[in-house]
């Protein structure tokens, strides 16, 4: 579980797209670009550790929006048992083989605003789940219920616009307890 709480830099991430949001009709813009919809691949890194990948929907305008999916590669859903961290499963406690899996899913959407010509933030609110599994004797799995989270799926970033195609980087918070660091590299069609 990280230590790092990332309500505060949600908040401000929030609070700068809304703002953005806001106050974009007042900005005197000489160009008024339509909106372009784009798709990007993306790929996000927790420290849990755990990789996903997955792929963004959106146009980009003034005003804006994104869709997001992801999952990790490899993922284990089935399960026998749930366990503790220590291993226990319910009054007793059974040889572990060592073995682990995780399954990880989200799925987010969100705003996005232009804040220059070639940047848009976003901030995005949706629903996730990091599960953490492990391999008794016997080939039956148990879930650890301690480490696994699921709730709330948060995500607030920046998209680029890198020689004519979307670059995005941002943070995913999934229920403000795993923190996951993403970019995706995108095109217009």
């Amino acid at each position: 579980m990280n230590k790092f709480s990332p309500r505060v830099p949600i908040l401000i991430a929030l609070m700068a797209t809304l703002f953005f949001c806001q106050n974009a009709k007042a900005q005197e813009l000489t160009e008024q670009p339509s909106k372009k919809t784009f798709m990007m691949l993306d790929a996000a890194y927790s420290f849990a550790p755990q990789w996903s990948f997955g792929v963004s929907v959106g146009q980009l305008g003034r005003y804006g929006w994104i869709a997001n999916v992801m999952a990790n590669p490899r993922f284990h859903v089935g399960y026998d048992y749930k366990c503790d961290n220590t291993g226990w499963v319910g009054e007793f406690r059974p040889f572990y083989t060592g073995k682990t899996a995780t399954h990880r899913w989200s799925v987010t959407a969100g705003p996005t605003a232009r804040l220059h010509k070639f940047i848009h933030s976003y901030a995005a609110i949706g629903f996730g789940q990091h599960s953490v599994f492990w391999e008794m004797e016997g080939g039956q799995w148990a879930k650890n219920v301690e480490s696994s989270v699921e709730g709330v799926e948060v995500e607030t970033g920046l998209i680029f616009i890198v020689y004519g195609n979307p670059v995005s980087v941002g943070v995913k918070f999934l229920d403000f307890r795993q923190t996951e660091f993403k970019i995706g590299l995108g095109m217009y069609f």
